[in-house]
């Protein structure tokens, strides 16, 4: 997981008769699922494989399906 936390100073915003600066706190977090190639060759019947295999059909699976290899958060 990658997390990063930035404060950006906008433009002046006016509140009531002042112009003054505000702070904006922004925390912004991007999550990768790790593949559960137990549960993928149980699901897609992909005895046999070593787990990296497992875990590239997977992808390739969920590519052919949404255009995206991101998994799902559950199987």
């Amino acid at each position: 997981m990658t997390v990063g936390i930035a404060t950006y100073q906008p433009a002046f915003i006016q509140t009531s008769i002042n112009f003054e600066y505000r702070y904006i706190n922004v925390l912004a977090f991007d999550i990768e699922t790790i593949p559960d190639v137990d549960g993928g060759r149980a699901l897609h019947d992909l005895d046999g494989l070593a787990d990296s295999e497992v875990a590239e059909a997977m992808f390739q699976l969920r590519r052919e399906k949404i255009a995206s290899d991101f998994l799902p958060t559950h199987i």
